[in-house]
């Protein structure tokens, strides 16, 4: 039986796509939507007399059931489909593999590299310590098989769930719980929290998350720990750099479940 979704999503150039389709269930939605080059923001399932709203890159997902005002929410799970980093991590395991690039995806990859590369364009690095910002740049972090540099984490995520993103420039200095690490802070200027992720985050346990987005416009800050004294070692130091990761790791599960 066809089910009726409405989808929030990107094109390749960033602009909003929202509609509705006819498909028999989620994944296909996802492989319909994918094949035109967007960028899935979240989905809504408004067939029949049930409301399923899935969020696709930030957290928890929750199936409401409104069936009566009286009865609560009685189902979770995780489900994430991490958009654009979804096509880094493919990029990456093209790369890794040595083939070439479907051409389902040739347009989202062309508009990942051209976003990633304005969030980079000459960021200030003034006054800072060089090597440390090098590890973020270049250090991998692996889940799942799948890998994606600090950086690449930490611009993507700002991309996903903020508007009007750029990264202006770095911050480093000594750790004082550790005078052996240096901290390094990314400063990225936003103008708002997406209104997709806004839609998505309204259960209690998303509060938190929600008031965390907010307070951080306009200045988003990701500061990462890096300590090299006798090995290389990277973690987050604040809260946006937690939730970094656990976005990542989060969307590799997602991915991994899609793929079984």
């Amino acid at each position: 039986m066809s089910l009726i979704f409405r989808y929030y999503a990107k094109d390749e150039s960033g602009q909003d796509r929202n509609g509705e389709i006819n498909a028999l269930n989620k994944k296909e939605v996802v492989k319909m939507l994918q094949s035109q080059g967007l960028f899935i923001i979240s989905l809504e399932n408004i067939g029949q007399s049930k409301k399923k709203i899935d969020m696709f890159l930030g957290g928890e997902v929750t199936t409401h059931i409104k069936e009566s005002r009286a009865q609560k929410v009685y189902k979770s799970r995780w489900w994430l489909i991490g958009s654009a980093l979804f096509i880094i991590f493919v990029t990456v395991i093209i790369k890794k593999h040595a083939v070439e690039p479907s051409s389902k995806y040739a347009r989202v990859d062309a508009y990942v590299a051209r976003k990633t590369n304005e969030m980079k364009s000459e960021p200030s690095k003034k006054n800072i310590d060089e090597k440390a910002v090098y590890y973020i740049e270049k250090t991998k972090y692996s889940c799942r098989n799948v890998e994606a540099t600090y950086l690449e984490m930490s611009v993507m995520y700002a991309v996903i769930n903020f508007t009007d993103s750029k990264l202006l420039g770095w911050e480093t200095e000594i750790d004082p719980q550790n005078p052996v690490a240096t901290l390094v802070t990314m400063n990225f200027s936003v103008s708002g929290v997406q209104q997709a992720i806004l839609n998505v985050l309204n259960d209690e346990s998303d509060i938190v998350k929600k008031n965390r987005l907010s307070v951080a416009v306009p200045n988003l800050r990701i500061t990462w720990r890096v300590n090299d004294l006798m090995s290389l070692k990277l973690s987050p130091y604040n809260w946006y750099a937690q939730d970094v990761l656990k976005v990542y790791q989060r969307t590799c599960d997602g991915l991994h479940e899609l793929s079984e």
